[in-house]
């Protein structure tokens, strides 16, 4: 069935990060926008002195998140009737997570009739005994309470937390829907070459394998996991390199180990896309669990990588299901280390994680699943009770 035409009135997305800014958050408007644009006329509301868009159009007019008044106007002047996407995290929108202008400006854009749904990729701070933090956790549930109550759909990106009822406004509870967090690597074809090709540029030999590891060290990502494994990996019979894409580490290896350690920094979406083609293995270690928020882990599968992460809290009984990836338990490093080294030994299995991964992602996660369930929740109002 083919599409149906673009609708004439446009949806605003508002987020405070967009490109030049580096991180998944700005990405994931920018692909956001992409991949609604040719279902709905697009427009980003976003931070001064961010980039603007030949492919739809971006007002980066914001100078201050927390000033109601500026922006009230601004949403309400450019969403003229149409539907308002938020893309919420709380730290997005100010220090610890605190605004209490967004609710004020949800109330007051929902006063005015403005339809408005959110993506939620976060929904607040565990509890914590530390006076700022017991005041941020507070604050933001407080927050989320008031402005989700307003929403006519509330995507949220990790399963596990619908699953769990976490969270759920009991004022609005039937808004809530799963909406996964794609990839924003786009997938670059490489020669059957590739990986050997890659390797030798990199001052590495054709028959070294490489452990990869993909995003920063903060986030509850269990970079010294990753480290350990690698060190552990030295005791095979072949030459094992640990290769880092992201931000650059402060994890500095003794000499013996300097010349199989790379630490890519930022590159190109092109270049992400041949680093995760040539490394053998993906170590995603995640303190609270893998999750379908995780755009390291979902442009893994997306690459078809052979993963190899974790379980936590925020691990769906989906993920737990597949059979696309290798994970242990989120408490338990040995038993991680093991299974990246048991991986790394055994070709097979690390050839039928590759299709496995494709499919998976391909199947459940991919930017055109979301673009077409964002469509059918525009197409398809829902009365907020």
């Amino acid at each position: 069935m083919p599409p149906l035409p673009p609708e004439d009135k446009p949806v605003l997305i508002v987020s405070p990060y967009y490109p030049p800014e580096k991180g998944g958050l700005a990405d994931h408007t920018y692909w956001l926008a992409m991949n609604l644009k040719d279902h709905f006329k697009v427009r980003v509301l976003t931070s001064k002195g961010q980039d603007e868009s030949d492919d739809f159009q971006v007002f980066p007019a914001v100078y201050d998140w927390h000033d109601v008044d500026e922006l009230f106007s601004q949403v309400l002047y450019l969403s003229k009737k149409c539907r308002v996407l938020w893309q919420y995290v709380p730290h997005m929108y100010g220090r610890g997570g605190v605004n209490r202008a967004i609710p004020q400006v949800v109330e007051m854009l929902a006063e005015a009739k403005v339809r408005q749904m959110m993506i939620a990729h976060e929904i607040f701070s565990p509890m914590g005994w530390v006076p700022n933090r017991a005041f941020y956790a507070v604050s933001q549930r407080n927050q989320w309470k008031k402005m989700t109550r307003y929403m006519e759909r509330i995507g949220v990106s990790t399963q596990a937390w619908i699953d769990h009822r976490r969270g759920m406004n009991r004022f609005n509870q039937d808004a809530y829907e799963f909406c996964p967090s794609p990839s924003n690597i786009p997938f670059n074809e490489v020669g059957t070459r590739h990986r050997d090709e890659w390797k030798v540029d990199h001052g590495l030999t054709p028959e070294t394998r490489i452990i990869g590891f993909f995003g920063g060290t903060g986030a509850g990502q269990l970079f010294s996991w990753v480290v350990d494994a690698w060190i552990d990996a030295q005791d095979n019979s072949f030459e094992v390199a640990l290769v880092c894409i992201g931000p650059e580490q402060e994890y500095k290896p003794d000499s013996s180990l300097a010349p199989f350690y790379h630490s890519l920094g930022y590159l190109t979406a092109d270049e992400v896309s041949r680093a995760l083609q040539a490394v053998d293995i993906i170590a995603l270690p995640f303190e609270s669990g893998v999750s379908e928020k995780r755009t390291s882990f979902m442009a893994a599968l997306q690459h078809g990588c052979a993963v190899v992460t974790s379980f936590g809290e925020c691990s769906s009984d989906q993920l737990r299901a597949s059979e696309a990836f290798v994970a242990t338990d989120a408490g338990d490093r040995d038993a991680f280390i093991q299974a990246v080294n048991d991986l790394l030994v055994d070709n097979d299995r690390r050839e039928q994680l590759t299709a496995k991964a494709k499919s998976f992602y391909a199947d459940n996660f991919s930017w055109e699943i979301v673009a077409r369930k964002i469509e059918s929740w525009i197409r398809n109002p829902r009365l907020i009770n």
